[in-house]
């Protein structure tokens, strides 16, 4: 049961991390949007390169904790990430972002089963 619970999370958490591209034109803009409404893969202009997971099972209630850190390349510009996190219990302050230039990002509120996460600057 916990096998299969920490299988779903990796799967889950790996899968779970979509980024909105910045669009200059509403028009643009709103497409993109409706097109990422029910999307769970990666824009094409973004590129994982690297996942840290660490799952730490209760046996004994039948759930987990765990951590997760993913190191993505954008290749676009954007101000906008969404990560998906169905069944997911995420607590916002344990949710931040790094560039490589080590800026801090600003957290907006959980809502439904999607962070949105509004970046002080462009990527």
């Amino acid at each position: 049961m916990a096998g299969r619970a920490a299988a779903t999370a990796i799967l889950a958490l790996g899968a779970s991390y979509v980024i909105l591209k910045q669009l200059k034109y509403r028009g643009r803009k709103d497409r993109s949007r409706l097109l990422l409404k029910d999307t769970m893969r990666l824009p094409r202009f973004v590129e994982p390169r690297r996942y840290d997971i660490e799952l730490m099972p209760n046996l004994d209630i039948c759930k987990f904790d765990g951590k997760v850190a993913v190191r993505l390349e954008i290749v676009d510009k954007t101000n906008h990430i969404v990560l998906n996190a169905a069944d997911l219990n995420i607590y916002e302050k344990s949710v931040s972002l790094r560039t490589s230039a080590t800026r801090q990002a600003c957290i907006s509120p959980l809502i439904a089963h999607r962070l949105p996460c509004l970046l002080n600057a462009i990527l």
